[in-house]
């Protein structure tokens, strides 16, 4: 049987390469198990379903798709899952991705997948393989910590377990990539390439789903610069996007970074992801003189009250300090903030736009919040009746962040959307849009209509 792995489409107003799948893709290879990848993204958003069915095996395969929570991928997903098993009803497909790690259950209850892998799956998915390309069905869940599926009606499965230390096997692989595609978007929008150190997180927070569970993966200092050297000379491009959610935690992986930055005489300017609590000085001040240009961080509010209740380990004085702290080496700052929390009252949503007027305006991404599966939010409103059925959930995730899924607060919807429209209306940054029909075509034209034309680069 082939592998094929399929990108399917997900609404969104950006287009970037997958590293989940590049990771995979690697993986895959170094196991020495062939694949191919169907990659719907570069594809007009009217013709993927046709482009999927011409492009399917001729004879009995097997399709994994990587799915994120919310954006509705999982309907687009569910449509491609469709055709698979139309063209062939033997086809095995297999779900992973962030959303199959929250929800495994739910999906086999509810979906086509045959299969569900939890978790980090570049060791677990090859290992998947190979039990089925060897006529397993039922492969031993012992021996595969994130597998899941359903035998006799009953769905079985263990928690997964996170990698701890990424080698090689965890590097990504964009042979198959129409990077042409992928680097013209980029430099079309003036955007970074996104690039991975780490996965997950050391807090807790109520609010956010760890898809690698506590604690972090990493990958080693020289593979990270080896991916960007090579960006660098095949693609000219030298901007980096670091999407880990707790870099600056690393303190001696980001100092030796840094390091190795300058041994290695390589020049790229980088933006970091990173924990409030996290920015410190010495690490704003080392990253300055190497290229590091912007902090993006999450604040989520400006009440102590709300930031104890969401578990974020910081101090509104703490907030102030870090926010100078980056303006004075004179890095740029992009910030998150949340609305929609249980708590909340109008007087506290007054509170975080006359914060944001005076200190952030411009620099702010505010999200409405959507309580995720598998978080501490997410089981508080199922409690309050608030979610029902849990795929049904699951399927009206759309616009995350964007569009209101379930009010949480005791105000009613319209001025929860009243207070949320003010407040971006002043805090919202610039988005990277494209010119070309080339990409146009590739996105939902109503995602561009909720940026008004001064908020778009």
């Amino acid at each position: 049987m082939e592998t094929v792995l399929v990108i399917c489409s997900r609404k969104s107003n950006q287009i970037q390469i997958n590293i989940g799948y590049a990771v995979i893709m690697n993986s895959l290879k170094l196991h020495g198990i062939k694949r191919r990848l169907i990659d719907l993204i570069p594809i007009d958003l009217e013709k993927r379903m046709d482009h999927l069915r011409k492009n399917l095996s001729p004879n009995r395969a097997i399709y994994a798709f990587g799915i994120t929570i919310g954006n509705g991928q999982i309907i687009e997903v569910e449509k491609c899952a469709k055709i698979i098993k139309e063209a062939n009803p033997d086809n095995i497909i297999i779900y992973g991705g962030p959303l199959a790690s929250s929800s495994p259950k739910i999906l086999l209850e509810n979906c086509l997948c045959d299969y569900a892998l939890a978790g980090e799956a570049e060791n677990t998915f090859p290992e998947l393989l190979r039990r089925l390309l060897g006529g397993e069905k039922y492969p031993s869940t012992d021996d595969i910590p994130g597998l899941y599926y359903k035998q006799d009606g009953i769905i079985k499965g263990k928690t997964h377990k996170k990698i701890g230390v990424l080698t090689k096997t965890s590097n990504p692989d964009y042979s198959e990539f129409d990077m042409d595609f992928y680097l013209g978007y980029l430099k079309e929008t003036n955007q970074s390439w996104e690039i991975m150190a780490s996965r997950g997180c050391v807090a807790n927070c109520t609010f956010c789903y760890k898809m690698v569970g506590s604690g972090l993966s990493v990958r080693s200092v020289d593979d990270v610069l080896d991916e960007m050297e090579m960006i660098i000379k095949d693609y000219s491009l030298s901007k980096f996007y670091f999407v880990d959610d707790s870099l600056l935690v690393l303190k001696k992986w980001y100092r030796d970074f840094l390091k190795r930055k300058r041994e290695r005489e390589l020049e790229f300017n980088f933006v970091i992801q990173a924990r409030i609590d996290a920015i410190d000085e010495e690490l704003v001040r080392e990253g300055k003189k190497n290229g590091l240009t912007c902090i993006c961080t999450g604040v989520e509010s400006i009440s102590q009250l709300a930031l104890d209740k969401m578990r974020k380990r910081i101090t509104i004085e703490k907030v102030h300090e870090k926010i100078a702290l980056v303006r004075r080496y004179g890095l740029e700052l992009s910030v998150n903030f949340m609305i929609g929390f249980d708590w909340e009252t109008e007087a506290d949503w007054q509170n975080m736009h006359d914060f944001i007027r005076d200190n952030l305006a411009g620099q702010v991404k505010l999200n409405i919040l959507t309580p995720l599966p598998n978080t501490f939010i997410y089981e508080q409103a199922k409690e309050r009746g608030l979610v029902g059925n849990e795929y049904e959930y699951i399927l009206k995730m759309g616009d995350l962040y964007f569009e209101l899924v379930v009010n949480m607060t005791n105000l009613p919807d319209e001025k929860l959307r009243y207070w949320y429209d003010k407040i971006q209306a002043l805090a919202s940054r610039k988005i990277a849009f494209p010119a070309s029909e080339r990409y146009l075509t590739k996105l939902a034209e109503h995602y561009y209509r909720r940026f008004p034309l001064e908020k778009r680069l």
